[in-house]
């Protein structure tokens, strides 16, 4: 697959997420909506600003590597997780340990762009993390759900389609480091596959949670009319 291609496609789906976030009639009413439409809207200014940078000769020959803006991204990406299941956790102690995880990752990633990794290339040890503890938090979120939480219909549900979407979306990613890890230890193999499967892990993202924030407007637009219907003349 061209960059090109990669690139338009890559922005298509994330503005389809997007779009479908912009419609959702209840984002200014759920707190999680509204991290979950901020860490869209975060992601699509630096990945537009990244593919500039990497199709735009002047720029890519000016600045060498648009890595830089991953630096960035990845710790407000990792507070945006965070604050989303700091709302919908019933834990006192863990809804805190949500909060206290984003200034701990700040700080690492800080390190790490200042000795192990420096700006101009690939952060993998704050990408690793950020993936290890979204998978830990949504894996508590879906425990607590099935403890406390009576039966609910919760594919109606934001937060549901958001931790399917980050679950499979940081899982894929976390075992695309491995297999990148040992392309470039033991084998000679070019990277394009897996730069390939990295592009289908964030159209899947981008997608999942487009339908997810469509299906729960929806819903809640539907079952108004639904009660709406119901009132005794």
């Amino acid at each position: 697959m061209s960059r090109g291609l990669d690139a338009s496609l890559h922005l298509a789906f994330l503005m389809l997420a997007v779009v479908s976030w912009l419609l959702n009639r209840n984002r200014t009413l759920i707190r999680e909506i509204q991290y979950i439409g901020w860490y869209l809207l975060v992601t699509f200014l630096f990945d537009s600003a990244a593919i500039l940078i990497m199709l735009n000769r002047y720029l890519a020959k000016l600045l060498v590597s648009n890595l830089f803006l991953y630096h960035v991204l990845v710790p407000i990406q990792f507070s945006l997780i965070m604050l989303i299941y700091n709302s919908v956790l019933q834990n006192r102690t863990l809804k805190k340990l949500a909060l206290a995880a984003i200034p701990v990752f700040a700080v690492l990633s800080l390190l790490f762009s200042l000795t192990l990794q420096p700006l101009n290339t690939y952060n993998s040890y704050a990408v690793l993390i950020k993936h290890s503890v979204a998978i830990l938090f949504v894996l508590i979120y879906f425990y607590e759900l099935l403890a406390t939480t009576p039966f609910t219909t919760i594919y109606t549900k934001a937060i549901f389609w958001i931790s399917i979407a980050f679950l499979l979306h940081s899982t894929f990613n976390i075992l695309l480091e491995g297999f990148s890890n040992y392309l470039g230890t033991y084998s000679n193999s070019k990277y394009e596959i897996v730069f390939f499967l990295y592009s289908i892990s964030n159209y899947l993202l981008f997608l999942i949670l487009a339908v997810g924030l469509f299906v729960s407007n929806f819903t809640k637009s539907t079952g108004h009319a639904s009660s709406l219907s119901k009132i005794p003349r």
